[in-house]
């Protein structure tokens, strides 16, 4: 037995240590969580391809597009900068407490004005942006309100995730949930209400669960404490504002990509695009999981151990390898299994969503990779490098985009992506470089991309079905080399920190 950082005593066994350690209980409540409530609105998704057309399920794509464009704009960065400021704050736990709650009922305040003029943008530019094809009554409005419950909960999730209460998030998420998965059962299944059942499921579930949020949250964060003086909300909006563009790139990059779809391309499309990346969902969420939880304690290592050299360094890329280790496994178990799992299950005029399963999960990889330099450059306060290059990797995508539809149609747009993100990552790279020494290695970024990338580019020369015992023994094949790659490069060169040193290194 011996003592982990926290004066518990841990057993012998460094994973049944893992696993009672709170840092890792914490990854895993809140990954769990989210993995559990994406997973059960993937499966949503999937049953409402049963009831609902192509068609429809491109309008109600285009639906959630404009609550996301909606959402960033209202944000202001906010969310992202508590997590930032919070940790400049008096150390002391009621002097910190009391900022938080000033925060946000400031930010309640700023909404009321933001949500006005996103609004007025909405409506003036609705025909252009959903190209005609998607009514301005009644989903404007619906727009609006489910943007701003999305804001609320962004607010939550940096509140709780700040001051580690991962057990109040996943009650949250579960919730809201399970009134998704009922109201859907309810408006679209059993009073056959089409599209406008699931878009009113989706508003009613998320203000559920804001409501039980609300309740949860009140016993958090002390009560009328005012909001925050101007000078800190100058503060807040400086570090906050300059990542809208960080935001709206990544919106551009998935959601705005629906609409331009819709302009050269039937509704229905939209629909299939929408559908391959409703699939592989629970899997990019892994990376929100993560950081959710890996964002405050990153931030406080390094302000508590600011100067600490080679051995802060080593203690991150540790955590890092880590992770890489766990989440590598299984994207290649999903680009090698998952399309033809859900050729299984999916109505045939679903099919042609199946070749843009494989580009979307190397995307979303690649996109973990971009997390690791990204939060270096935050912690640097670098947020408007963070911003122009996500704008710049937008801008390729969107402009790209028009070409690769004319060429080769929703496949092309699919894998654009990765190639994108590739772009993005290197652009990272530089910048993190030229300030300090990259927490992700060089080696092992080429190493995972090269993993994923050989299975996804497989199956667009030989076709995501599975052909024979033959194709399939040689996908199980892969998967094993992979693995102990892996695990020869990755894991066994620190089995003696896992094993021995781990408590004291991380």
């Amino acid at each position: 037995m011996r003592a982990s950082s926290n004066g518990a005593a841990m057993p012998g066994n460094p994973f049944t240590a893992l696993l009672r350690h709170q840092a890792v209980r914490s990854v895993l409540t809140y990954g769990g969580t989210n993995a559990f409530a994406r997973a059960i609105g993937g499966i949503i998704t999937l049953l409402y391809a049963f009831k609902l057309s192509p068609t429809e399920l491109g309008v109600f794509a285009v639906f959630m597009s404009l609550v996301g464009l909606a959402d960033v704009l209202a944000d202001l960065g906010v969310s992202h900068a508590i997590v930032r400021r919070y940790f400049d704050q008096d150390t002391a736990e009621g002097g910190a407490r009391a900022y938080l709650s000033r925060v946000v009922f400031t930010a309640r305040l700023l909404a009321l004005a933001t949500f006005a003029v996103v609004g007025v943008v909405l409506l003036l530019g609705w025909d252009a942006l959903v190209s005609g094809k998607v009514p301005l009554w009644p989903f404007l409005p619906l727009v609006l309100v489910l943007a701003y419950v999305y804001r609320s909960s962004k607010l939550f999730d940096a509140v709780v995730r700040t001051l580690d209460h991962p057990r109040k998030f996943a009650v949250y998420r579960i919730v809201q949930v399970i009134a998704l998965a009922a109201l859907s059962g309810v408006l679209v299944f059993w009073l056959e209400m089409g599209i406008l059942g699931a878009v009113l499921a989706n508003v009613l579930s998320a203000i559920i669960g804001a409501v039980f949020r609300g309740v949860s949250i009140a016993g958090l964060l002390p009560q009328r404490v005012g909001r925050l003086p101007r000078g800190e909300i100058g503060q807040l909006l400086a570090y906050g504002v300059p990542l809208i563009p960080r935001e709206l790139a990544d919106w551009g990059r998935t959601l705005a990509l629906r609409l331009i779809v819709a302009n050269f391309l039937p509704m229905a499309q939209v629909g299939l695009l929408f559908l391959a990346a409703s699939i592989i969902a629970p899997l990019g969420l892994l990376i929100t999981s993560f950081e959710m939880w890996f964002n405050p304690v990153y931030m406080r290592m390094r302000t508590r151990m600011a100067g600490g050299g080679e051995s802060l360094l080593r203690r991150l890329r540790l955590i890092r390898q880590m992770l890489l280790a766990a989440i590598t496994p299984c994207y290649l178990a999903a680009i090698l299994f998952l399309p033809p799992v859900v050729e299984l299950i999916l109505p045939d005029r679903y099919a042609d969503t199946l070749p843009l399963l494989a580009p979307y999960l190397l995307a979303s990889y690649i996109a973990l990779l971009g997390q690791f330099q990204a939060r270096q450059l935050l912690f640097l306060k670098r947020t408007a490098t963070i911003s122009m290059i996500s704008v710049t990797t937008m801008v390729l995508m969107l402009a790209a985009a028009p070409f690769l539809i004319l060429a080769f149609g929703l496949v092309g747009v699919a894998w654009g992506a990765p190639v994108v993100n590739i772009v993005g990552l290197l652009l990272f790279w530089r910048a993190v470089s030229k300030s300090e020494p990259n927490e992700l290695t060089a080696r092992d970024a080429v190493l995972g991309i090269a993993l994923m990338a050989v299975p996804a580019i497989y199956e667009l020369l030989h076709g995501a079905h599975v052909q024979g015992a033959l194709d399939v023994a040689l996908r199980c094949a892969y998967l094993v080399f992979s693995v102990g790659l892996i695990v020869g490069l990755w894991l066994w060169p620190n089995r003696t920190l896992l094993a021995r040193r781990f408590w004291k290194e991380v």
